[in-house]
């Protein structure tokens, strides 16, 4: 075996590994990223709205975006503001507090 084909060889060993790494850094730093893009963590004002029945995380969203900006932002600050899980369901009567931008 020559010198060239093991260097090559250790080149795409590396390759792979590195890869590998920097995939694994960017799945685990995205999400830190992407909230800190929302503008409606950002924000100080609130209203505070009572879930009705048939109401969706979407559908009380909807009332309060603007087409400015992205409804999926404002469904993940009312997530995350409201300590929901993407599994939690919202009852009728239940208080939410909606981030609203002034």
């Amino acid at each position: 075996m020559s010198i060239t084909n093991t260097v090559y060889r250790t080149l795409y060993r590396y390759t792979g590994l590195l890869i590998i790494l920097l995939s694994f850094i960017f799945f685990i730093t995205y999400p830190v990223v992407s909230a800190q893009d929302n503008v409606f963590l950002k924000t100080k004002s609130y209203v505070i709205v009572y879930v009705e029945p048939n109401d969706t995380v979407w559908s009380i969203a909807a009332r309060y975006i603007s087409d400015k900006h992205d409804i999926r932002d404002l469904i993940s600050a009312i997530t995350e503001i409201n300590h929901l899980t993407t599994n939690s369901a919202i009852q009728p009567g239940q208080a939410l507090k909606i981030p609203v931008k002034s």
